[in-house]
């Protein structure tokens, strides 16, 4: 066993889904998975609770798993190191506009939420990431927010499998990921105020919106396709 997948995305930028997604695709297989968060903590299954992880354990476990996920990619070299160890592995970002990623932290802003500069700046960091990635053709770009910019054919060939009923079905209950409707309906029980939009000058960035959208479609683009 060794580690094929690397999933390599943001906080609150739509990580689970990529793993779930995933998995549905390898189904009946079940994936042996390392998870890795922002905080570099572990995710004990047996206890469901985080516990600190060092590189070398992280490394030491991807001797018996099929696939890690990694947070906040660009925070150090945990990525690259890992694809050093396994240069075949494919690697899955997540893309979901920024203005969806601050409000998603603001609304966690009293427990661990980051600061809305640093969302920013770590949104560009995994851009310039992904723009790296990709050069590699082993990468592939989920567009969280638009099921409708997601190509079924194209990541199925991308990981090398064939679409299970499990995996459509995902792909058909596409969720809603913190939407202002989402919200507001979990704020009722929760007791939160919704946040407010994130202000026009941290989302007004054109360029990098635009780059991730191109990223989204080259991902996207059935392989039999013309360049």
């Amino acid at each position: 066993m060794t580690i094929s997948i690397i999933w390599a995305a943001g906080t609150r930028s739509g990580s689970e889904f990529a793993v779930t997604l995933t998995e549905a695709a390898f189904r009946p297989k079940l994936l042996e998975e390392i998870k890795v968060s922002a905080a570099r903590e572990s995710f004990v299954k047996e206890t469901r609770t985080h516990a600190p992880i060092t590189f070398d354990e992280a490394l030491v476990l991807g001797r018996t798993a099929d696939a890690i996920k990694i947070e906040e990619p660009t925070i150090d070299d945990w990525l690259d190191r890992f694809l050093q160890a396994y240069p075949c592995a494919k690697i899955i970002g997540t893309y979901r506009p920024l203005e969806r990623v601050i409000r998603s932290h603001q609304r966690l802003k009293d427990s661990w939420g980051f600061h809305e500069d640093r969302v920013v700046s770590l949104f560009e960091d995994r851009l310039r990431l992904y723009e790296r990635l990709a050069l590699t053709g082993a990468f592939f770009l989920i567009p969280i927010e638009e099921p409708k910019d997601f190509c079924s054919g194209a990541f199925l060939d991308f990981l090398g499998v064939e679409a299970t009923l499990e995996f459509q079905d995902h792909v058909a209950r596409w969720p809603v990921i913190n939407d202002t409707q989402h919200l507001l309906t979990l704020s009722q029980y929760a007791g939160y105020s919704v946040p407010s939009e994130a202000s026009s000058s941290q989302v007004a960035r054109p360029n990098v919106k635009r780059r991730y959208e191109e990223l989204v479609r080259e991902s996207n683009r059935p392989r039999n396709a013309s360049a």
